[in-house]
């Protein structure tokens, strides 16, 4: 038995062996190729989403009536100031609370933080399990689009009201936002290197925000909801890194290699956090992406690095072994087919009549070898040494092309690299008509 393969998917088998009357090696053939081309992966997500649409709908429900209950059986905070400690909003209240009055509020208080985070979850939950629905009884239909990268391309339906629902919280956060950013500011503060003073009667808020977890740049610690533990950096200093233009994420006082890669439009790093940037110049994407990019931009020459980009690579590496030159043909041809690289890019490089390897890889040889045995005809591979920019190889290839645009002297072209540092050079920036791409492999090799 698969793993993962669901119970419907071999009923399913079962009725085809039995109504076609195949021979058992024939059903297994066809059960095998069902498997291979993602038949039973989709009865099992179909299974998985039956049983979350279920799930929520359960949930929905419980807070449904959570909610009913605690507005029938407790008191909320205002009511116990109200009618318990006689205070109407304006006035002082004239007697001193009693230990019951002050227990009572507290409990109210403990009640409301509850039922509002059911009544805010609530709506959201009832939202999806309708969703799940829908998709589930209308399996042909296309109603949601999105991508899993940092720019994700995200479609929904005119009716899906999750958008909504969170931008209804917008006013909310823009009123407190910076007050709370001020007080979280003001904790680290007075943390003052992971210690509050001995003198300082610290607001009962500060449990909700000290933690295990020290910030690397103010070394106050803080739980996991204001600090990204990944760099080490809490959501004060990330600001604050933000408004002076540097990326929050870079190691304090090492040299990063995103220095430069600031976006100063969406305050956030390309490097660090992929983020695309048409004002920028640069964009972020995997092969597809860059596709996508060449054939929207019409463009008349294409640049690629290789290690890492279009080959598995790294820090030059010859993709074949030493003795490829003297090896024979179909030997090579299976050592570079053992080789992981991506084909979507092997595939522009061998049908783009102007598609260009600019690498610093010394291996040229070896490269050009490994191409034609990936199906790419005429490879075409430029190297750049240490310290050279590979803007010099572009600009060569560039003045030869015609740029398709009449009098203009741009050229369209595309240049996609892994390191941020190529696409930054000057001399890089400066080509006209070209479109950087900061390429992220998207789990393809």
């Amino acid at each position: 038995r698969v793993r993962g393969v669901t119970d419907d998917f071999e009923t399913l088998m079962r009725e085809v062996q039995d109504e076609l009357q195949l021979p058992t090696h024939a059903c297994a053939f066809i059960r095998a190729s069902l498997i291979a081309r993602g038949a039973a992966k989709a009865m099992c997500i179909r299974r998985e989403c039956e049983a979350y649409a279920a799930a929520v709908e359960a949930v929905t429900a419980i807070a449904d009536a959570t909610i009913i209950a605690l507005d029938k059986e407790h008191k909320d905070p205002d009511a116990v100031l109200r009618d318990d400690m006689k205070y109407d909003g304006v006035h002082a209240i004239e007697h001193e609370p009693t230990q019951a009055n002050l227990d009572a509020l507290q409990a109210a208080v403990k009640v409301d933080v509850a039922r509002n985070e059911l009544a805010g979850a609530a709506p959201v939950a009832r939202e999806m399990a309708f969703w799940m629905r829908k998709i589930l009884a209308n399996p042909s239909s296309v109603l949601f689009t999105a991508g899993d990268c940092a720019q994700a391309t995200s479609f929904v339906p005119d009716a899906f009201a999750l958008t909504d629902i969170i931008a209804s919280y917008a006013p909310i956060i823009d009123t407190y936002h910076d007050a709370m950013i001020a007080d979280v500011a003001a904790f680290a503060r007075s943390a003052g290197a992971n210690r509050l003073s001995v003198e300082a009667s610290p607001p009962p808020w500060h449990v909700h925000v000290a933690g295990p977890h020290a910030c690397s740049r103010c070394h106050a610690s803080f739980s996991n909801l204001w600090i990204n533990q990944h760099a080490r950096v809490c959501v004060v200093c990330e600001l604050a890194a933000r408004a002076a233009r540097r990326c929050p994420f870079a190691k304090p006082n090492v040299p990063a290699p995103c220095l430069g890669a600031f976006c100063p439009h969406a305050l956030k790093c390309v490097s660090c956090e992929r983020h695309s940037c048409v004002q920028c110049g640069i964009t972020c994407g995997d092969a597809e992406d860059f596709i996508a990019l060449i054939e929207a931009i019409d463009a008349r020459a294409v640049f690629l690095d290789f290690d890492r980009t279009i080959c598995a690579t790294k820090r030059g590496a010859s993709p074949l072994p030493g003795a490829f030159a003297t090896a024979d043909a179909d030997a090579v041809k299976a050592r570079a087919e053992a080789r992981s690289a991506d084909e979507d890019l092997l595939a522009t490089l061998a049908t783009h009549d102007n598609a260009w390897v600019v690498t610093r890889n010394p291996n040229t040889r070896a490269i050009e070898v490994f191409l034609r045995a990936r199906g790419v005809a005429v490879p075409r591979v430029v190297r750049v040494t240490k310290g050279e920019s590979k803007g010099r190889a572009m600009r060569d290839v560039l003045a030869r092309t015609p740029s398709g645009f009449g009098t203009s002297n741009a050229v369209a072209c595309a240049f996609a690299d892994d390191d941020i540092r190529e696409l930054l050079r000057d001399d890089v920036r400066e080509i006209p008509g070209l479109r950087r791409m900061l390429f992220t492999r998207q789990h393809r090799l």
